[in-house]
């Protein structure tokens, strides 16, 4: 009989461990997923941004471009804001290039 005790003893040590070892793990999870979460939305947010970055470059590009043509029908004009316009498309620091 004293066997059989030792055995269901050892047994529910085993239990109330392996539960709180559950727990623990489960917590864990919780938290990695909150993290994991706030990543994700870091990363979609940045993605958005570059999205929309790149869509504003291209209409100012598509505007300076425009404006390098202004009164000279598909060719680059040579008035003093058709020169600015082809100025800064040529700008080697001009992102969108």
């Amino acid at each position: 009989m004293s066997e059989l005790a030792d055995w269901y003893s050892d047994a529910v040590d085993e239990i109330t461990r392996l539960r709180a070892e559950v727990k623990r793990l489960t917590e864990e999870n919780e938290i990695v997923r909150a993290r994991l979460g706030k990543w994700y939305a870091l990363f979609f947010q940045q993605q958005n941004d570059s999205v929309r970055i790149a869509k504003k470059r291209d209409r100012y590009r598509e505007a300076l471009e425009r404006l390098a043509r202004l009164g000279n029908g598909d060719k680059p004009g040579n008035s003093e804001g058709n020169q600015i316009a082809i100025r800064a498309l040529l700008d080697p620091n001009n992102a969108s290039q």
